[in-house]
């Protein structure tokens, strides 16, 4: 499941460039070119743009907590009503009791692992997850296999966009437009 969203998000990335791109295209010549050209030229592909953002920004206040966020605050009932409500089930049934007991024990597990990589900072940590979670991404650096994998997905991030995909999105859409 997890694959599939993260492809799924970056389809709908790339749907949502190619969809800015149409927008701005199909305002090009509101008001005629040059110096007639209406404001609205610019300002109706913002506008359209913006509106999913809105929305989006609207419904986060909607949205539940991760019932992973729940457990790592200690907050284990509401991760398991969230859970329960998620997955439309009761509290009580076996497969919310399953999910809920593997988010737990990946919780206990990474504290652990952390416990044993860090004793020292980890007493000094106590709960405080932005400490752990900083102090977890120093195993970057701490093995050059760890900071060559990091390194080398951050340069295929880095070098996908310095190829200019989306110019080339935009010349070959209005190639077929004109």
């Amino acid at each position: 499941m997890r694959g599939f969203l993260i492809a799924l998000q970056q389809l709908t990335t790339t749907i949502g460039i190619m969809l800015a791109y149409w927008a701005a295209f199909g305002s090009n010549y509101i008001g005629g070119t040059g110096d007639g050209q209406s404001d609205m030229a610019w300002r109706l592909p913002m506008i359209i743009q913006g509106l999913p953002a809105v929305i989006l920004c609207i419904g986060l206040f909607f949205m539940p907590f991760s019932p992973r966020l729940l457990v790592n605050k200690g907050r284990d009932s509401e991760a398991l009503r969230t859970l329960a409500y998620l997955r439309n089930l009761p509290e009580d049934h076996y497969l919310v009791q399953v999910e809920y007991l593997e988010i737990k024990s990946d919780f206990e597990f990474e504290k652990a692992i952390f416990d044993k990589r860090f004793p020292k900072l980890s007493k000094d940590v106590g709960n405080s997850v932005w400490r752990r979670e900083f102090a977890q991404y120093s195993n970057i650096f701490r093995s050059k296999d760890n900071f060559k994998r990091v390194a080398l997905a951050s340069l295929v991030m880095f070098f996908q966009q310095w190829t200019g995909i989306d110019s080339s999105m935009f010349l070959l859409l209005h190639w077929l437009l004109c």
